[in-house]
């Protein structure tokens, strides 16, 4: 507690970067990849820090992820947070949401987990002095960047919340500082292994590895068939440099051309996917060229705005949409 009520906001500043990572399988494929963002943004009139991670892939064939957006405190109190993660199995699939919400003096936590068709939901509320020292899965983001760059020196406890929603410990223990090699550099990493010890008994083990800035190169979860690595070097690698000329810099550069091919395949395969785009086109056009209107964007409005009444007629005649507000059941 002496250590959380002690940051303030300029050490948040300095962990404002973006993290990115690509998830690899133990063949070493890339499935799947992690982003990382942080700001600082107003809510109800006062500064607080948002944080997105979203963690997507497909593993062994089956789609799974997480995603969080939690709005905190700069002592890293989490004001509100929404937790999702998913498994996509073809007769089995697995959808679980934990949103926790500060309301005055208290904490509440509501989980809704969809097995199947097995539905569950679990409200628990609890008081602030209980969520003293709570670090939540957007909370722990920039925690562990601040560990690293204060240097954590011993193992340190926190409370955090296991899977069935119930306030546990959460361990954060320093790792031996090393060389590796990521994104073709040598750098210096500094590993923090992170324990959540579950009221059942049970622990859940990830390793983390930064630079000394705190800028995230690996991450691993004991037991996952999925390791993360950095593969670009970031800004925040390059200390956080508010002024970059991307086209003089051979990395960045090289970076912007990876993901403008990535785009352009991206949107190939969309249209190849979806060939009545040629047709709905064709049309447009050759409506274009035989009216000429004066103004082409109000004609584009009008001319497509046409299938989105047809769309709209389309629900409401159907069997399942409900009389009085037609949304679908």
């Amino acid at each position: 507690m002496e250590f959380l009520s002690s940051v303030d906001i300029q050490d948040i500043k300095q962990l404002l970067f973006t993290d990115s990572l690509v998830s690899f399988s133990d063949e070493d494929h890339a499935v799947g990849e992690l982003s990382i963002t942080t700001d600082i943004v107003s809510r109800i009139g006062q500064p607080c820090i948002l944080v997105n991670a979203n963690s997507h892939g497909i593993v062994g064939s089956v789609p799974c992820g997480t995603s969080v957006t939690a709005h905190l405190k700069p002592n890293l109190e989490t004001l509100e947070q929404i937790y999702h993660e998913y498994v996509e199995l073809e007769n089995h699939s697995f959808d679980k949401k934990t949103v926790i919400t500060r309301r005055n003096a208290k904490y509440i936590v509501k989980c809704t987990t969809i097995k199947g068709s097995d539905i569950q939901k679990k409200e628990h509320i609890m008081s602030e002095e209980d969520m003293q020292g709570f670090i939540s899965e957007g909370a722990n983001i920039l925690l562990q960047r601040l560990l690293v760059r204060k240097g954590l020196q011993e193992p340190t406890s926190f409370k955090s919340l296991d899977s069935e929603c119930k306030l546990c410990i959460v361990m954060y223990i320093p790792l031996s500082k090393e060389e590796r090699i990521f994104a073709g550099k040598e750098v210096q990493v500094v590993g923090i292994e992170r324990r959540i010890l579950s009221q059942d008994g049970s622990t859940s083990i990830w390793q983390a590895f930064f630079t000394t800035e705190g800028c995230l190169v690996q991450l691993n979860q004991e037991g996952s068939p999925v390791k993360m690595k950095l593969i670009h070097r970031t800004c925040a690698e390059k200390k956080l440099k508010t002024k970059c000329n991307w086209k003089e810099d051979l990395q960045f550069c090289s970076l912007y051309l990876d993901k403008k091919d990535e785009l352009i395949l991206n949107h190939l395969y969309y249209v190849r996917q979806h060939p009545e785009l040629h047709s709905i086109l064709k049309d447009f056009l050759q409506n274009l060229f035989i009216k000429k209107p004066e103004n082409v964007l109000d004609f584009a409005q009008k001319y497509f705005s046409s299938f989105k009444i047809l769309e709209e007629s389309q629900v409401k005649s159907s069997p399942f949409t409900s009389d009085n507000k037609g949304i679908l059941v």
